[in-house]
Formats: structure tokens, C-alpha cells, sequence
């Protein structure tokens, strides 16, 4: 298997997977970062990192993370571009609300 392969599986199991916790998200994107270091994908294993990093910012929107990091592994900008869409949204709400004195709820 090729590592985007191994990477997009990987990702895809994740985000199919309801009943996973939070916990067990990160340990599998180390394990997947830890495979695509041996894989010699430096590029994708940056990119698991990553994707714990906005899990941890966006511990709501985990599906959006994931079909997100999906399609920059995938190289598919036009679902980068609809995936990054909700996450924008998210931090745009958040900043205003902040900048207007109003404690943010999203």
C-alpha cells in the first residue's frame, strides 16, 4: 500500500468511526505520523501532526478536520476549499464575538 494510501484509510476510518473517543483519535494519528515517518513520507507525517494539532483547536469539528487533511494529502484543492469553509466559519464567529465583548460559545 502506498503511504497516501495508508494515510487517506487511515484518515477515513477516523472520521467513519462515531463511537471513537477523542483519546483514541490522537493515539491513532501518532501511529499513523510513526507509519508515515518509516514510510519515508516526511510530507504526510507532518500532516498527522497537523491534524492532531486542529483536533486539539477544534475538538467539535473532528469531521472537519479529517475530510480536510484528507484532500491536502490528497492533493484535491477544490475539497480543501469546501472543507476549510466550516473551520473559518468557526474562527471567524469566535473573533468577533471576542472583539465585541461577548464570551463565545462555538
Amino acid at each position: 500500500m502506498k503511504p497516501i494510501e495508508d494515510f487517506t484509510n487511515a484518515l477515513q476510518a477516523i472520521a467513519e468511526d462515531k463511537t471513537i473517543s477523542k483519546d483514541e483519535i490522537k493515539k491513532r494519528l501518532l501511529s499513523l505520523a510513526d507509519r508515515m515517518d518509516k514510510a519515508k513520507a516526511s510530507q504526510l507525517e507532518k500532516l498527522a501532526y497537523k491534524t492532531k494539532g486542529l483536533i486539539d483547536e477544534y475538538p467539535n469539528n473532528i469531521d472537519d478536520v479529517v475530510s480536510l487533511m484528507t484532500a491536502i494529502g490528497e492533493e484535491d484543492w477544490l475539497r480543501v476549499e469546501k472543507a476549510t469553509k466550516p473551520l473559518l466559519d468557526i474562527k471567524r464567529i469566535r473573533d468577533i464575538s471576542i472583539q465585541a465583548g461577548i464570551t463565545p460559545s462555538v
